[in-house]
């Protein structure tokens, strides 16, 4: 219906406009994203697109990233909240097109770690990780994240971020340097991103791991993928337990005196529901952790430990108010470095410091590093190929 912007009914384009070249919304390439998503794109495909073209999706502002008469490229503005919306086009002269209920934002999927398994491929020894939800499943591009600041790192191993393998992807350290593309190694612990066809290696239900040959996998550990609940491995009894409690420091054991990290991570495991409380009484500095319902818990001190030795003290309290503690446990922290306030690297985002008038800039290239990237590896694919 033309003029007046009446409804026509669910999924159906109302055409609001003057006398000619009113645009029309034929499909979009995407119809969906998880809530609090950045960065996706999608197309919009149509007839009689003119002029500066805007584009709203539940009426927040889409960036558009270019656009012709049949076709509007854009970056999906984030939605904290689910659900379907309209999708409104509106021509440099001011005609629109709305296509109601055309976008859905969708509840993300949990990110769950369900289990680890070694072994060996090619010589090499390998953690696999499966789970749910991990890298890709609302945004098959998200990948790139760990390419493009702030550089993000998808896997920690025993509370340390790691980079991303080189092995496989048919470059080297110093080559995705030369495109402004830090956080890879060629040498293990590292994880795997992509393969030589700019596929992505890690994906909603699994992960790589390139171990160093003296890892030992019998020994405790925690792992995290993307920002998931730590998994706890090799945990006979749990570690450090009483009453079903357990806890380790950065994947490994808190007897005999471990030497650890300032700005450490505690885990473990307790009643579903549990409030975990992890003391450093030489400070004190303390944090706070909720065991999820596979009882597993963790959390990390908001402030960097001084060298030296410390005291750990963890105090557990269940859902029926009864209460465990643990320790106290003696713990070292090697180095005299000065402490910081920066915040915990928790295996979701590695984020790398500009001074103020680099940030643009780096930000800027590394951008555009990326699309070279993989314009490169594309070329090298078509190559082998030929």
């Amino acid at each position: 219906m033309l003029g007046n912007g009446a409804e026509e009914g669910s999924n159906v384009p109302v055409l609001v406009g003057f006398e000619y070249s009113i645009p029309e919304i034929s499909s979009l390439s995407r119809d969906k994203v998880g809530t609090n998503i950045s960065g996706t794109q999608t197309t919009i495909r149509g007839l009689d697109f003119a002029g500066s073209v805007t584009v709203e999706i539940g009426g927040r502002q889409a960036t558009v990233v270019y656009s012709n008469s049949t076709a509007i490229g854009i970056e999906i503005p984030v939605s904290p909240t689910p659900g379907a919306v309209d999708v409104k086009v509106t021509n440099g002269n001011g005609q629109f097109v709305i296509l109601h209920n055309g976008f859905t934002y969708e509840t993300p999927s949990p990110r769950v770690v369900n289990g680890v398994a070694f072994g060996e491929e090619a010589g090499k020894k390998i953690m696999t990780i499966t789970g749910t939800g991990l890298v890709g499943a609302e945004d098959p591009t998200e990948f790139q994240q760990a390419m493009i600041p702030p550089f993000k790192s998808f896997v920690s191993l025993n509370g340390v971020a790691l980079d991303f393998c080189t092995h496989g992807t048919g470059f080297t350290q110093a080559d995705l340097e030369g495109y402004n593309v830090p956080g890879s190694t060629d040498d293990p612990t590292c994880y795997y991103l992509f393969n030589s066809s700019v596929q992505p290696v890690i994906t909603p239900t699994a992960a790589k791991i390139w171990l160093v040959d003296s890892f030992d996998i019998t020994a405790p550990g925690s792992v995290i993928v993307n920002g998931s609940a730590p998994f706890l491995f090799n945990q006979p009894g749990g570690g450090e337990s009483d009453d079903d409690a357990t806890v380790v420091v950065n994947g490994q054991s808190l007897a005999n005196t471990p030497e650890i990290a300032k700005r450490s991570t505690f885990s473990g495991t307790a009643e579903p529901g549990a409030q975990v409380t992890v003391t450093v009484h030489s400070d004190p500095v303390s944090c706070t952790g909720i065991a999820d319902a596979q009882g597993r818990w963790s959390c990390t001190l908001p402030t960097d430990l001084v060298p030296g030795q410390h005291t750990v003290y963890v105090h557990v309290v269940n859902p029926d108010s009864t209460t465990i503690d643990l320790g106290p446990y003696s713990v070292t922290v090697a180095g005299d470095s000065p402490t910081t306030l920066s915040a915990p690297n928790t295996g979701m985002q590695r984020i790398r410091i500009f001074s103020s008038p680099q940030v643009l800039l780096v930000f800027g290239g590394a951008i555009l590093s990326l699309g070279v990237l993989i314009y490169a590896l594309y070329r090298r694919v078509n190559d082998l190929k030929s």
